[in-house]
């Protein structure tokens, strides 16, 4: 049986996803995708939803509630938000935005 995310973590690189991704899984009745970044949404979906839960969730699921993933490059790829719709229309977008000025100096 094929479970989807919940919600899905955005935002730029250095923006505090990678943060909010570990303290989120310290929670118990969050269940996070292993590794982070899953790259599905953006270049496996072909391969189908049940490879998605089975390469990035099942290994670790216990049955919790919240089941998430954290990926920034899903907020600028055009075509993810339709992907994540067509897969999970009743999902959560936790986006994180960062002065870009301190996210730039940062990333340098």
């Amino acid at each position: 049986m094929t479970k989807y995310p919940n919600f899905f973590i955005l935002g730029a690189a250095k923006g505090g996803t990678t943060a909010l991704y570990y303290l989120l899984g310290k929670l118990p009745q969050v269940h996070l995708s292993t590794p982070k970044e899953p790259y599905f949404l953006v270049a496996e979906f072909e391969r189908g939803p049940d490879y998605y839960w089975l390469t990035y969730f099942a290994a670790g699921w216990r049955g919790q509630p919240l089941v998430g993933e954290a990926q920034t490059a899903h907020m600028f790829l055009p075509y993810v938000p339709q992907r994540i719709h067509q897969m999970a229309p009743d999902a959560r977008l936790i986006v994180i935005l960062r002065n870009p000025i301190d996210r730039a100096f940062s990333h340098w």
